[in-house]
């Protein structure tokens, strides 16, 4: 977010292309050489993983997957990543990031009711249920209140009040009173 943010001030616009080379340079080769490492294991037979895992895991799709490989399970974390990257970069291209505060503020309130709406369900749908915690719409606004907080840390830090309750060792003290 803080890239987009000084790429959209000063111009007013975001080189979405660039940026999105930017990131798949950056992710996508090492996850690829983990994935192919996989696939040529399974391959030989040394390990065995389902073909329907490694392709899930290869679409960033592996967080709606209930049931997976413990292999490429750790990737649900990646894929929720990937989804935040195809979304949140262009909320900032089209609407400039003073105003994807706003989207950022809906993710954050929205990601919550998404996880009651699901443990809510009837039985039977245990398996939407078990999305809670991984899918992209369940956990958005974990990454979302980073996004926000770039969005608005200029912001923040030019006002006097704040530097000075960050400073403030009672500030320091609700860490671990909220800790526990």
């Amino acid at each position: 977010t803080s890239l987009l943010v000084a790429e959209d001030r000063p111009t007013g616009r975001v080189d979405l292309p660039a940026f999105y080379a930017r990131r798949t340079l950056r992710i996508f080769p090492a996850f690829y050489a983990y994935l192919g490492a996989l696939a040529l294991l399974t391959v030989t037979g040394l390990i065995a993983i389902p073909g329907t895992d490694l392709l899930r895991a290869a679409s960033y799709t592996i967080n709606y997957s209930a049931a997976h490989d413990w292999r490429v399970g750790h990737a649900w974390s990646l894929a929720v990543e990937e989804q935040f990257y195809l979304t949140w970069p262009l909320l900032i291209a089209w609407l400039g990031s003073r105003r994807a505060e706003i989207g950022a503020l809906v993710a954050i309130a929205s990601a919550p009711m998404a996880r009651v709406v699901l443990m809510a369900l009837p039985d039977g749908t245990s398996v939407l249920q078990s999305h809670v915690g991984h899918s992209f719409e369940t956990v958005v606004d974990a990454i979302a209140t980073g996004a926000l907080l770039a969005l608005v840390r200029e912001r923040l830090w030019a006002r006097a009040a704040f530097r000075r309750m960050l400073g403030s060792p009672a500030v320091w003290m609700l860490v671990p009173v909220g800790l526990a």
